[in-house]
């Protein structure tokens, strides 16, 4: 979606030329970057930690030490912050892979993670989404999830290619710092939150001008705050995805995540493609119709999508994909550490396809159904 407002087209702007300098000093040192952008995030975080530990032992001297219930009520407000820091992401829609029956891609899975040196995920799963993540769960757990639109539109190549780069977040530690600064960033969304008046006592659903004006000097630093640390911690994540890029081109080799990024910018052909096979009466396989859609079309068009969508992009924490194929392009060309024969990705498909199914139905059901 194109910004609308002259502040969002500014701020895109902007964006669009740091992460093309990004690139090029990528470029020029051979894949190397300097972690400024994380520290910095990292440092921001922290402090929001360090006063959250202030406020929660605040609150328990209170609760200790108050001289009546009043007192000891107050002191369990500071501690709201710490379910935030706990809470652990819902998984009601992923479909989970037992590696117990699914032996060949759990083994491929394990491949990926010894070329990048990297523990194996602790949780793999399938959703109906067309995107894929990596992320720490718990102290220890590391999860994989893909979603069944996207392993239907990439060859097997690609697969690898995306396997690669979900699990190069986790030997470059993404993972680590996007829950560490994504808490913080939580905690401070929770207090701006309770300092926003939210009008149930005003009229017309306006809210209270007094009530926002006594909030405003403890809201609005907070608001500044959150912008600025957003802002640098996107930086940094936008940083994480092009080596994580490259982690990608580590494993599969370079055509492989060229292939992959390329298949990213046809995401709307994948979404037209499962759409009218769910509305057709015939009820054809998902499945079926996004990978022929995706394989009928020639190189040219893929490439074509490059100019066409010249600034598109997952979110605002990934560069747009043509800079990060112009990445992947830049560097010296990799041969594949990993590669697949037609006999064992159709034993992995064959491992993958109830899950997946699932999967494919519940993006069915969402394209049939108004909730």
């Amino acid at each position: 979606m194109e910004p609308t407002s002259l502040r969002a087209r500014v701020d895109a702007r902007i964006a669009a030329e740091l992460d093309r300098r990004l690139v090029d000093r990528l470029v020029a040192a051979g894949g190397r970057a300097r972690p400024a952008a994380r520290v910095t995030s990292i440092m921001m975080a922290t402090l929001v930690y360090l006063v959250v530990a202030a406020l929660v032992a605040g609150g328990a001297v209170l609760i200790v030490l108050g001289d009546n219930w009043v007192q000891r009520a107050i002191g369990f407000i500071p501690l709201a912050p710490v379910v935030l820091l706990v809470r652990r992401r819902p998984q009601d829609d992923i479909e989970r892979v037992d590696p117990a029956a699914a032996p060949e891609f759990s083994a491929l899975v394990d491949e990926v993670a010894a070329v990048l040196g990297t523990p194996a995920p602790t949780f793999i799963g399938i959703n109906h989404d067309n995107n894929a993540y990596a992320a720490r769960t718990g102290v220890r757990s590391r999860s994989l999830v893909i979603g069944a639109p996207m392993w239907a539109a990439y060859t097997p190549a690609a697969r690898i290619a995306l396997l690669g780069h979900e699990l190069g977040h986790f030997s470059h530690r993404d993972v680590v710092h996007g829950r560490y600064v994504g808490h913080a960033v939580q905690v401070l969304w929770a207090w701006v939150y309770f300092l926003t008046p939210d009008g149930l006592v005003s009229t017309e659903g306006r809210s209270p001008v007094f009530a926002t004006i006594v909030t405003a000097p403890f809201r609005l630093p907070l608001l500044g705050y959150l912008a600025l640390m957003s802002k640098v911690n996107a930086a940094a994540s936008r940083h994480s995805e092009l080596r994580a890029d490259i982690a990608s081109a580590q494993v599969a080799g370079t055509a492989a995540a060229v292939e992959s990024l390329e298949i990213d910018l046809l995401g709307d052909l994948v979404d037209v493609a499962a759409n009218r096979a769910a509305v057709d009466p015939a009820r054809p396989h998902l499945g079926v119709e996004i990978r022929k859609r995706i394989a009928a079309l020639s190189s040219d068009t893929r490439r074509a999508a490059r100019v066409d969508k010249e600034t598109s992009r997952v979110d605002r924490t990934h560069p747009p994909t043509v800079d990060r194929l112009r990445l992947v392009e830049s560097l010296l060309p990799v041969q594949p550490a990993i590669e697949m024969d037609d006999r064992r990705m159709a034993a992995i498909d064959a491992e993958l396809q109830p899950l997946l199914d699932r999967g494919f139905k519940r993006m069915a059901d969402g394209y049939r159904y108004v909730w």
